[in-house]
């Protein structure tokens, strides 16, 4: 599990996309359903840290195009997003009634991640009451390159974010097989950085792949991740309920529900199955702490 400097620790995440720029829903027809999911009990977002699509300074026009295969997904959304302004100004109020949300930004400017990361902190700070828990640095989109940073350079911005961020609100960077040297950037942030998550893989024909297809690639990456830095990992890739217990034994600290939750053609249940599969794993967790508590009493 994953601690907060306001307090709250989280085992479960929902990554980006899905959840949209305000943590509700990428589109209407999302939102509808989840406050439906919500209202049935369905879908518990006190469950998880709920990260926002990756935002920019200046407005990115992608191309949006998603397709389902065997076992994940390809898309190609070129960080498509309404900049920097327009997220503000949209869906500031939506968040400002959660307590749960992590934003994530991109750019290459250092001066365009000072402003949206003083503007966060300003726009989501209610008489001290910090209402995002966390700022993410998005350093490697698979499938926008122009949004890329070296390492060198990624290390001294997330240094430049850290410096000048409130101590109550924590930074995350989220990495992964298109980003130059994950582990020199994991090692020397450490101290810096409250997680590490990792990204979706590149496509060999453009865009990015998703979910189970790519488990072996990314679960390698977490593990290369966990072995180079102290810095608590997220674990990408989850696609079954078996998967939690697996990343988690390699030595994660916290699972990300991606693509996972995205109604496939396979799984017409799938906006479910965090919520699901959260609840049954605490539940397992806390009658196997009964049971070794138990066991010991019995050996004396």
């Amino acid at each position: 599990m994953i601690s907060f400097p306001n307090g709250k620790i989280y085992r479960y995440f929902i990554q980006s996309g899905i959840m949209g720029f305000d943590g509700r829903g990428a589109t209407d027809v999302h939102k509808i359903l989840y406050h439906i999911l919500e209202k049935i009990g369905l879908y518990d977002p006190s469950l998880f840290a709920i990260t926002t699509k990756t935002i920019t300074f200046n407005p990115i026009v992608g191309l949006k195009e998603i397709r389902p295969l065997k076992n994940g997904w390809w898309n190609d959304y070129g960080l498509d997003n309404p900049g920097f302004n327009r997220f503000l100004l949209d869906y500031g109020r939506e968040i400002k009634k959660q307590k749960n949300i992590i934003v994530s930004i991109a750019g290459r400017k250092r001066y365009d991640l000072r402003i949206m990361s003083d503007a966060i902190l300003s726009k989501f700070d209610n008489n001290d009451n910090i209402i995002v828990i966390g700022i993410e640095y998005n350093i490697s989109c698979p499938n926008r390159e122009d949004t890329h940073v070296g390492a060198n350079e990624a290390i001294r911005n997330t240094e430049f974010l850290r410096k000048n961020m409130n101590d109550g609100v924590a930074l995350i960077l989220e990495v992964g097989k298109g980003c130059n040297n994950y582990k020199m950037i994991a090692k020397e942030t450490e101290g810096m950085v409250k997680a590490i998550r990792i990204n979706s893989i590149p496509a060999s024909n453009g865009g990015a792949l998703s979910g189970k297809i790519i488990q072996s690639e990314n679960w390698q990456i977490m593990e290369e991740l966990i072995n180079a830095s102290r810095t608590p990992i997220i674990a990408p890739s989850i696609w079954d309920y078996e998967d939690i217990d697996k990343v988690l034994s390699k030595g994660a600290r916290g699972v990300d529900f991606g693509s996972v939750q995205m109604v496939h053609p396979r799984r017409l249940h799938a906006p479910i199955l965090p919520t699901m599969w959260a609840r049954r794993y605490e539940k397992e967790q806390k009658q196997r702490d009964t049971y070794l508590k138990s066991a010991a009493r019995a050996s004396k």
